[in-house]
């Protein structure tokens, strides 16, 4: 996703970061499995185990393809553990990205699993889908830039250009 046009954008710092993971890390059960969602998820997830709030817990680190292999892999792992399986991301804005990874993975309102759960680091709050674990509630309309997300004026297709549909503040 990319920002609308004339949004603010919020930078969040490492320290930012570090401590919105403490709090999301300390929200955890023990014992659980944290598996990230490709890209961003999986950096969250890693920063997860890491924390000193996460003591005990455990983070899957497979690196499976295709992705189908994946869902088989973790659907295998819901079966036959009691053991939380913790789908987690950067943020849940519309939500979309975290409801359909619990539908492939067999999740449905119908058919929901206990051991199966969800966190972000921030969650807007015009989000419908409600993660089990939130970090930080996001409350303005600003787009939040994540440290290891580069600058837009990095990526500009020629020199000198500058970008129309954005205001950095």
């Amino acid at each position: 996703m990319k920002p609308k046009p004339l949004q603010r954008i919020d930078e969040l710092s490492w320290k930012e970061i570090e401590a919105v993971v403490d709090l999301l890390a300390a929200q955890l059960p023990k014992p659980c499995y944290l598996w990230g969602v490709p890209r961003n998820g999986l950096l969250v997830a890693t920063l997860l185990s890491h924390s000193p709030k996460s003591e005990g817990k455990f983070s899957l680190r497979y690196q499976v393809r295709p992705l189908q292999n994946v869902f088989t892999l973790l659907t295998v792992l819901l079966i036959a553990s009691e053991v939380p399986l913790i789908v987690v991301d950067d943020i849940a804005d519309s939500g979309d990205t975290l409801t359909q990874l619990l539908h492939k993975l067999g999740h449905t309102p119908e058919t929901e699993l206990s051991t199966l759960k969800t966190a972000v680091l921030f969650k807007c709050s015009t989000c419908l889908f409600q993660p089990t674990y939130v970090g930080k509630e996001k409350t303005s309309d600003a787009w939040l830039r994540f440290p290891w997300e580069r600058d837009p004026l990095d990526i500009l297709p020629e020199e000198g250009a500058t970008p129309s549909n954005i205001v950095l503040t």
